[in-house]
This record gives C-alpha cells, sequence and structure tokens, in this order.
C-alpha cells in the first residue's frame, strides 16, 4: 500500500519536474556569450567604443541585453555581432571605472570598463579679489605651453562665443603689432607667457564690478592650441571708512621729483596736490587741513569758471589707485606734497596726509651751445642748433625791441621770467643738437633769437643771441604755391604745399577735378556753418594753414582724377582775399580688393515700446521704434569691419547705382565697428544693411548688401531683450553700448580725410 502511494507521489513530483523543465527549456539550452574583450578603457576626453560578442547557441526571441548603471555611459546600439557605447569626458579630476553587464536569458556576463582622468592642457584658479584688483595662477600640463589671457567686463563676455572672442583678440593683437611697427610674429613672444605661474596679480579694476578672466593657448604664429578657460569674479566694494592714510615715496633728481602715493586702501576715491611751503606759511598759517581745504575750493572755483559741474570736477581729479608722477620743480624751492579721501561733492572725508621735499640748487652747465639761422621767410626761419652735452636749454625768438637795450644775461634771463613765465619757456626746452623750422613769426618784424641753458628756473650757460628779420609780405595774388603729389595709391596720396610768400593764411584741400569752383565755396562755407556752426576762430584755426604743409590724404575714391585746391583767406573773418589756385594734378589706382568676405545680420527684433513698458525707468529711449541686434560673420583674415543701416532706396543694392566705393565712404563716417551692436530702426520702412571688412593694408572686401522690413507681428519676446540688458541674462548675443545707432539717409558722397597740423603763435618743427 505503501509503495503505492509512493509512486504516485513520485509521479506527481516527476510530472512536475516535467512541467517545469518544459517552460523554461530553451533558457537552458542556450548560452554561452562570448566577449572577446577582458576590459576595455575609454580615453579621458571621451570616446565612442564598439565592441564584438557572439552567442554560441542563439534562441529565437531572446534578445542581448546591456546595461550599465554609471550615468557618464551611454549605450548607442546593440547588434546581433557588436555593441556601441558612447562614453563622456571624464572632468571628475579623478580615475573611474565602472561594469557593462549582458545578459542573455538567464546566463549573464560583465565587462569592465576603465577612464583616467581628462586632465586640461591648462587650469585657472583665482585666488583673491579685492576692490581694484584680482590674483590668479594659471597651471600647465606641459611646461612648454605657451598661452595668452585677458581680463574683460563678464558682459561682453557672456554674450561672445569662443570664436567671437578669439576673433576681437586677434584683431587687437594684430592692430598692436601694427602700432610697435612690427609683425604679429614678433610681437607674440612678447606677450605669451610659459608654462605654470602662480601670484598673477592684475591691478585697476573698477570696485563692485564683474569680470571675467580668461586663457587659452596659443602659439608665437597666432594659432589657439587649447579652448579658452575662463573664470568670472567680481570685485568687492571700496573701503567705507574714513581712516585712509597715504604713503609717499618721494625721489628728487636735480629738478625732476618722481613722486609714488599709494593709498592704505585701493579703490577709495582720493585727491593730491602738492603745494610750495612758501605758500603753507603764509597762506594756510601751516595747517595742511586748512591748506587742503582752500585748495579744494580754489579749484572748484577754477572749473566753474570755465562751466565745468562738480561731478566734472571730481571726475577729472580723482585717483582710486596707487598713482605716481613726475614733477619739475623750482631751484631752491621746498615743496609739500599731499592727499586724502574726498566725496562727489569734493569734501575731503580724511586727514590729509602730505610729505615735504626739497629742490636743491642748479649748476652751472658746461654745455657749449651755438645756433646757425637760415632761410628766413616772412613767418618762420631754419635753425640748426649745436650742444655739447644733453643739459636742457631753451631755443625761441621775441621781438628784439623788447630786450633791444638790455646787454647783461641776468637782466634778460631776468625779463623773460617777469613777462613770460616759466610755462612760456616750457614748451621751447630742448636738450642735444638739433635742427627745423621755427614759425608763428610776423612778417617784416626784426627778432632775437635766444639761446640759453634752462633749467628749474636757472640760467645754467650764457645767453646765445642772434637777431633776424623776417621779409616782407607780398601781393597775395603774386603768391606762388609749389604742389608736390608723391606715394599716391588706390585710396590714398601724400600731399606737400609750399607758398612762396609764408605770410599768407590759406584753405587748402582735395577735390575732384569735375568739381567747379562755385561747388567747392559751396563746401568750404557749408563746412564752416555745419562743422564749425559759424565759428570763425574754431574755422580758422582747424581749417586754414600758414607757410609749408604736409599733409595724408585718405578716403580717396579709386580710379578718380583729383588735384589741390588754395583758396587766400582772412585769419579773422570769412573772407576770400584771393583768386583760387589749383595744382598738384593725380589719378587714384584701380582699388585692391581684400580676400575677406564679411556678412552681417540679426537673428531677432524686438518691439521698444514693449521693451519700455518693462523698463520704463531705463529703456523709455528705445520706445517707439524697432530693436535691431546686428552681429557679422567674417571669412578671412581682416583687421576690422564696419556695419550700418540705411534707408533703403531705389537701387542701393545695385553696385552700378551706389557703388562699393559710396557705401564704403559712408561707412567710415557711420558705421558702427563693435559686434553685435543696437540698432534704433523704424517699422514697416524698408531697410538695408551694409558692411565691409578690412585686410591689414586697410584694403575694402566687397560691401555686404541686404534688404529687410519690420513688421510688430514679427518682433520677438520683449522680456528676452530686458533680461538681457538689465544683467539677467546672456541669451541674447549683444552688447549694450551708450550711443546711438540709427538707419542713415542714402548715403553721398563724402569729401576725403585731410591730416591737418593745427598750430598758432611760435611753435617749432623738428627735422
Amino acid at each position: 500500500m505503501k509503495k503505492g502511494i509512493l509512486s504516485v507521489v513520485m509521479m506527481l513530483m516527476a510530472l512536475a519536474i516535467g512541467f517545469v523543465s518544459c517552460e523554461k527549456e530553451p533558457v537552458l539550452e542556450s548560452g554561452n556569450i562570448v566577449l572577446y574583450l577582458s576590459e576595455l578603457e575609454a580615453q579621458p576626453e571621451g570616446e565612442a567604443l564598439r565592441f564584438n560578442y557572439s552567442i554560441t547557441t542563439p534562441v529565437d526571441g531572446v534578445e542581448l541585453e546591456v546595461e550599465c548603471e554609471a550615468e557618464w555611459v551611454e549605450i548607442n546600439a546593440v547588434t546581433a555581432s557588436f555593441i556601441d557605447i558612447k562614453v563622456l569626458k571624464n572632468d571628475s579630476g579623478e580615475d573611474r571605472s565602472t561594469e557593462l553587464k549582458l545578459s542573455y536569458g538567464k546566463e549573464a556576463k560583465s565587462l569592465k570598463l576603465k577612464q583616467k582622468a581628462w586632465l586640461a592642457p591648462l587650469s585657472l584658479v583665482v585666488d583673491s579679489v579685492d576692490a581694484t584688483s584680482v590674483t590668479f595662477s594659471v597651471s600647465a600640463l606641459d611646461e612648454e605651453t605657451t598661452w595668452i589671457g585677458q581680463i574683460v567686463d563678464k558682459v561682453w563676455y557672456d554674450q561672445m562665443s569662443e570664436e567671437d572672442v578669439f576673433s576681437e583678440d586677434m584683431r587687437y593683437y594684430y592692430a598692436m603689432a601694427e602700432e610697435a611697427g612690427v609683425s604679429l610674429e614678433e610681437y607674440l613672444p612678447n606677450i605669451l607667457s610659459k608654462g605654470s605661474h602662480s601670484g598673477l596679480r592684475m591691478k585697476g579694476l573698477d570696485p563692485e564690478w564683474e569680470y571675467v578672466v580668461y586663457i587659452y593657448g596659443m602659439t608665437a604664429t597666432g594659432e589657439k592650441t587649447t579652448s579658452i578657460y575662463a573664470k568670472s569674479f567680481k570685485t568687492e566694494a571700496p573701503y567705507q571708512g574714513n581712516d585712509v592714510t597715504f604713503d609717499f615715496n618721494i625721489t628728487v633728481n636735480r629738478a625732476i621729483a618722481h613722486i609714488e602715493i599709494t593709498p592704505s586702501h585701493e579703490g577709495v576715491a582720493y585727491y593730491n596736490n602738492l603745494i610750495t611751503r612758501q605758500d603753507f606759511e603764509e597762506l594756510y598759517g601751516e595747517d595742511i587741513s586748512v591748506a587742503a581745504d582752500a585748495v579744494i575750493a580754489d579749484m572748484i572755483e577754477d572749473y566753474a569758471a570755465w562751466d565745468y559741474t562738480l561731478a566734472e570736477t571730481f571726475e577729472y581729479n580723482t585717483d582710486y589707485l596707487s598713482t605716481s608722477y613726475e614733477f619739475e620743480g623750482m631751484a631752491n624751492t621746498e615743496y609739500i606734497a599731499f592727499a586724502f579721501k574726498w566725496n562727489e561733492e569734493c569734501e575731503r572725508l580724511s586727514e590729509v596726509s602730505y610729505e615735504e621735499f626739497k629742490v636743491g640748487s642748479i649748476p652751472a652747465s658746461e654745455n657749449q651751445l651755438s645756433m646757425e639761422i637760415s632761410n628766413i621767410t616772412q613767418t618762420t626761419f631754419y635753425v640748426k642748433v649745436n650742444a655739447t652735452n644733453n643739459d636742457p636749454y631753451a631755443m625761441f625768438a621775441i621781438p628784439s625791441r623788447e630786450i633791444g637795450k638790455l646787454r647783461d644775461d641776468n637782466e634778460i634771463f631776468s625779463y623773460i621770467l617777469n613777462n613770460y613765465g616759466t610755462s612760456f619757456l616750457y614748451n621751447y626746452i630742448f636738450e642735444g643738437s638739433i635742427e627745423g623750422t621755427f614759425s608763428g613769426l610776423e612778417a617784416d618784424t626784426e627778432y632775437a633769437v635766444l639761446l640759453f641753458g634752462y633749467e628749474a628756473g636757472t640760467l645754467t650757460t650764457k645767453i646765445v643771441r642772434k637777431v633776424i628779420t623776417t621779409a616782407k609780405a607780398g601781393d597775395i595774388e603774386a603768391c606762388q604755391y609749389d604742389i608736390v603729389i608723391s606715394e599716391v595709391d588706390d585710396r590714398e596720396a601724400r600731399v606737400s604745399i609750399t607758398p612762396s610768400d609764408y605770410s599768407i593764411w590759406y584753405y587748402w584741400n582735395v577735390f575732384e577735378k569735375s568739381m567747379s569752383e562755385q561747388e567747392i565755396k559751396d563746401y568750404i562755407l557749408d563746412t564752416y556753418n555745419r562743422a564749425y556752426y559759424g565759428d570763425y576762430w574754431e574755422f580758422s584755426y582747424y581749417e586754414l594753414a600758414q607757410g609749408k604743409v604736409s599733409s595724408r590724404l585718405s578716403q580717396l575714391k579709386p580710379d578718380t582724377e583729383y588735384h589741390i585746391v588754395i583758396i587766400p583767406m582772412n585769419p579773422e573773418e570769412f573772407e576770400y582775399v584771393g583768386s583760387m589756385r589749383t595744382g598738384g594734378e593725380f589719378r587714384t589706382e584701380q582699388a585692391v580688393i581684400a580676400d575677406i568676405k564679411i556678412t552681417a545680420g540679426f537673428n531677432a527684433y524686438y518691439n521698444g515700446d514693449e521693451v519700455s513698458a518693462l523698463e520704463p525707468d531705463y529703456l523709455s529711449n528705445y520706445q517707439g521704434c524697432v530693436i535691431l541686434p546686428i552681429t557679422v560673420e567674417i571669412e578671412g583674415d581682416c583687421s576690422g569691419y564696419l556695419f550700418t543701416i540705411f534707408t533703403y532706396q531705389e537701387g542701393l543694392e545695385d553696385p552700378e547705382q551706389y557703388s562699393d566705393d559710396i557705401l564704403i565712404d559712408n561707412l567710415y563716417q557711420v558705421g558702427a565697428y563693435w559686434s553685435p551692436a543696437y540698432f534704433r530702426g523704424m517699422w514697416d520702412v524698408e531697410m538695408m544693411i551694409a558692411a565691409v571688412a578690412f585686410d591689414h593694408d586697410d584694403n575694402p572686401s566687397p560691401v555686404y548688401r541686404e534688404r529687410f522690413i519690420c513688421t510688430r507681428e514679427g518682433a520677438g519676446d520683449a522680456q528676452e531683450f530686458v533680461d538681457y540688458y538689465m544683467g539677467r541674462t546672456s541669451a541674447t548675443r549683444s552688447v549694450v553700448i551708450d550711443q546711438e545707432l540709427k538707419p542713415q539717409s542714402a548715403p553721398e558722397r563724402p569729401m576725403p580725410v585731410v591730416e591737418r597740423v593745427h598750430s598758432r603763435g611760435m611753435h617749432f618743427a623738428k627735422q
């Protein structure tokens, strides 16, 4: 009986086992995941990886599953023979690893994945910040890495892409190289840093302002070798207390005092000056606080007499950082240098810090001085001075009648000091042998040309005196003008004009030969009325010449005939006193076009009324207009660019009707030179963008032109503009510059630019 029961139980157990086996049988028979690698290693900077596998006993309906818990690994594809994964950059600072878990039915295997930490070729740390400076450190993975850096306004940096930053930097470096007269390859090695540096300090920052310090690798040829690494920071508020003191470091060498002033707290607003000890004792009762307050009061009164506001007086006379300067004192004179903290009302806030110093006696000079005078005209003479050493001396001319009866050197020197003063002498101090033209004299006048050693109010040599008489003024119509044109290219030339009578004042300029005399005189009158607002003193100072002139002409029109026009004019009132002369005809060369492509445009524009409603206190000036953030893109190596918006008129987009030269000449006058920039446009009025770029020889690219119309329906989200303007976001890539940019009327042909030398009175031009 028991045996039968056992058999039934065994049969039931067997059936149960059989049922289970039938249900799982495919899994038990499948398996054997074959991996051909035991582990994987990804590059520190991240990469896409693929590895192969196989299944020795595949089963229909069963697929391989792959899992990874690490967030830095992405499973991109699982196929019948390989697996694709993406490993992200390891910027955690530490090596890391994880497992890729593979399962096929019940069988599972794992594959180890490793990744070393990514180490930046350069790293940047801001160590400390105060009110006016930042200290930072740079670490280089390779100490041979050369790099460069800048500190810029954070608002500017936030709206720029990395490519924009690099392009702006390169334009700046090219400009600095050109200013230094060297190539970029010669300039860059002087400003590149190499390897790691700590404790780098940049001073001269504004208090309570946001900045970005950034660095990137660069070779001596200007090749960018790394990404940009940047850190933002904000300078602290200036010290609020009034217990500010100032340290003075004063060294005196003969008459020159080198004065260094260091505030105990940089960033505070302070005033500094100096007075003589004689004034300190006689005028201020030897009380430095009384002296300081009196100096402020006198300064405010003097500035007010010239219509300066109190705010302007404060601005022009305030320092915030350590400062240094050189002061040339008078011999045998004691001085007191002082400084104190003050506020925008020009009120003294701190006690006065001060330091005394003395300029001693000036010994006689061993300089042996002599001069040769030649080529005396109505208003000029040529002089050659020979000096045996580099001690300073004075050389100038005065009417001889003033000192005709004086024979003693000390009498003559006293007369000069009492009647002309040391400030006059300061304009005619020279060192070493020189030669050149002395101008600004009156015709038919006897002058005494004086030459003597001078330093700190002291006569240091004997006086050399020569008497000359300037030539008589001739008839204006008899004057001949020798005009020489040179260095002509497509847009520039040089000109020199030498009149036979140096006493004549004349207007001169370059005009297209096609212009009539009346058109030229209309232009001169228009310049007087519009550019100088009818102020003839200003007009004559800047526009009239006397004697020989030499100038550079620029912004000429290519392949165009020009000539020089000269008209004698009265220097005291608007009056032509002689007939118009022409000469120096020349033709500019064919235009040279730069191999640069520039485009300009905008991604969005904004409704000024909506913007004004959101921020009426700050943005009401945009009311009624379209706000257009214009950006430029450039292909090719350029040194700069200009762009603007014109109100469209028929044919403006056609170079046959409005040549590139006409647009370029107008862009010189009104073009924006930064990108992006905001323009104020008009609704439902067709406008046109015009843009040009220049290579390093100042040759222009073809002018980019694009027509467009702005409708209110197409305006972007005003809040985006407001948030950017108020500093709440950097999403809108544009720069807010406090300069009104608006559409220009139809472009006209402007006049070429003429370099003019402005001088009235006596003047020495060194050869």
